[in-house]
């Protein structure tokens, strides 16, 4: 997926590959550590598209995946999903008691 403005996207869907190229306030960015919203580890590379190399990055982020192996990437991702897992039994249990 590919982003020109900021959306929830970037932190709302998992395990895809993401490149944000939105053009966040200098503040903002400054705010961030020179990242995008969504890339805090949530499968997101974030390209700053008033550097002058933007569309030489962007074309090899979006032509060769191995830019996604770096773990880094999903790492807040991958322990949201691992400390949030749906629990079917609780909410079997809730029905059980306040609706059956």
């Amino acid at each position: 997926m590919i982003f020109y403005a900021r959306t929830n996207v970037m932190t709302d869907i998992f395990r895809t590959k993401m490149i944000d190229c939105s053009e966040y306030k200098k503040e903002d960015l400054y705010k961030n550590n020179q990242k995008s919203p969504g890339n805090f580890g949530y499968g997101v590379i974030y390209l700053n598209p008033r550097k002058k190399n933007f569309k030489e990055r962007f074309r090899k982020i979006l032509v060769n995946d191995n830019f996604f192996l770096n773990k880094k990437i999903y790492k807040e991702e991958k322990e949201f999903i691992k400390n949030n897992k749906f629990n079917y039994q609780k909410v079997e249990d809730f029905f059980k008691i306040n609706i059956l």
